[in-house]
């Protein structure tokens, strides 16, 4: 079906997209949860109105996907390609992001909380307005990425990568490390500090 315009409309996708290809498809089904969608190649689909909570989407390429609004509370969407996906006022809460590719990514207003995004790639993501309380952010690489707005309190941000981030006087970063003040500088590599889950700021290169 590569290259294929296809409509799905109030149907089954259960054992139909695992591991195949479904190119710019527009996907209209009330209830996904739970589904095992691993490795599924769904560059550029349209997902509107469905329920994804608990879905597995391991290693699936989702990029240039639109996936406003979806509920993916505890998905497993760890090692995806979601670069230039939108997923802006997404629910990913509890959701498993390890080492996934979010380069680009709009995920503004999108709730994280709780999210795993350990080793994840954010690079210029847009983050305005997300909440990452609680999120695990250690060894992403948020470099460039835009955290105007963006709720971090609680976050894990040990050995993140937070050159070049734009924030503001919204962002809310965790208490007990330098967080309000380090990523203003627009420098640096963020660092475990003392074995805590906080950080301190780490010379860092300056921008090529």
């Amino acid at each position: 079906m590569t290259g294929t315009r296809v409509n799905w409309g109030a149907v089954s996708l259960c054992g139909l997209l695992a591991g195949g290809i479904l190119l710019y498809a527009r996907t209209r089904v009330p209830n996904l949860s739970g589904m095992d969608l691993g490795r599924a190649h769904m560059e550029r689909v349209k997902i509107s109105r469905a329920n994804l909570e608990g879905c597995h989407l391991y290693r699936s390429n989702l990029r240039w996907s639109d996936m406003r609004g979806l509920c993916l509370r505890r998905a497993n969407l760890a090692e995806c390609l979601l670069e230039d996906a939108d997923l802006g006022g997404a629910d990913l809460s509890g959701a498993n992001l390890d080492g996934s590719s979010l380069l680009r990514t709009n995920l503004q207003g999108a709730n994280l909380e709780g999210a795993n995004l350990h080793a994840a790639a954010l690079e210029r993501a847009d983050l305005r307005g997300a909440r990452l309380s609680g999120a695990n952010l250690r060894r992403a690489r948020l470099r460039g990425a835009d955290l105007r707005g963006t709720d971090l309190r609680e976050a894990n941000l040990a050995g993140a990568d937070l050159r070049n981030v734009l924030s503001d006087g919204g962002t809310r970063w965790p208490a007990g490390g330098e967080s309000a003040r380090a990523p203003r500088t627009g420098r640096g590599v963020i660092a475990p500090s003392s074995g805590s889950p906080f950080f301190r700021l780490c010379p860092g290169p300056s921008p090529s």
